[in-house]
């Protein structure tokens, strides 16, 4: 389409499978015959309740049928494949990620030229989230579902918060995106145990408490939006997030688990993850990117 976002094909493309970011999406796609398929996932957790639904999963894998017979083609996709949304926290995500490697390239002595490209393709992903998905009384972006003519999904999720991740945005829109991620809606909810960033926000259609990407809060994510706060200039607002974050991880029950519940600070999904470890060594490192600004 030209409008500098990128397109996702499946919600396990986006990494937060069962969001209601997709439910509306999902709603209108019947799904026809396929092979068998036996579940793994849920053999990870103590409830199933945690995972998605078995409805939810067998759209997904109807979702990789319909892919395997296109072949994996763009053009054919486009033209009859029933999932195709404009990913606004993806396309935020490849922004700061290309600003990351500019940063890396002049440390590195690499060709303008090649600083250039990156630059190109950092201020077409930016101008496509500010231009179609940002609501600017709120400061809210969305995801588009190019199935209805790049209709937003308003759902409140994380994914609401992708702005601040970009780079280049004036000082006035990174204030009030910083404002929007510990208000109220988000991680200043009253019902929070830790002001965290949650899944999806509670008071919104399709929040299930302990489902997955439905409610609990992934530190992995937090990490990614407290490095972003950092990256923006905000290193108090980072080092709170932080903070929160390393408290709920220091409670006994903690383990280094998958997702945590928002009203408890329960672990859940799988414990033990290498990912929630991994942002856990980086917050406590005296090396943290989140100091690298």
């Amino acid at each position: 389409e030209g409008i500098g976002l990128i397109s996702v094909y499946h919600p396990w493309e986006s990494g937060l499978d069962n969001s209601p970011r997709w439910d509306s999406v999902l709603a209108g796609i019947e799904t026809g015959t396929m092979p068998e398929f036996q579940r793994r996932d849920t053999k990870h957790v103590k409830d199933s309740a945690e995972r998605p639904t078995d409805e939810e999963y067998r759209k997904y894998m109807w979702l990789v049928e319909l892919l395997k017979r296109d072949a994996y083609d763009d053009i054919q996709i486009h033209r009859s494949y029933p999932f195709v949304v404009k990913d606004v926290l993806m396309s935020a995500i490849f922004n700061l990620s290309n600003h990351a490697l500019i940063k890396l390239g002049r440390a590195l002595g690499r060709e303008q030229s090649e600083l250039d490209f990156l630059s190109a393709l950092a201020d077409r992903s930016r101008s496509g989230v500010l231009e179609k998905c940002l609501e600017p009384d709120s400061a809210m972006v969305y995801d588009l579902d190019m199935r209805r003519a790049g209709e937003k999904i308003k759902v409140s999720t994380c994914a609401n918060l992708a702005g601040i991740l970009l780079g280049d945005l004036d000082s006035g829109l990174k204030s009030v995106m910083r404002d929007l991620a510990f208000s109220k809606q988000f991680c200043g909810h009253g019902s929070l145990r830790f002001p965290v960033v949650p899944s999806t926000t509670p008071d919104t259609v399709g929040f299930k408490a302990r489902s997955y990407w439905r409610g609990p809060s992934w530190p992995v994510l937090n990490w990614l939006f407290s490095y972003a706060l950092a990256y923006q200039g905000f290193m108090e607002d980072s080092e709170a997030l932080k903070k929160a974050n390393l408290a709920m991880l220091s409670q006994e029950q903690a383990q280094f688990g998958e997702y945590f519940s928002l009203e408890t600070g329960e672990p859940l999904g799988s414990l033990k993850q290498s990912w929630t470890a991994a942002v856990t060594i980086d917050w406590l490192s005296d090396r943290s990117l989140l100091r690298s600004f």
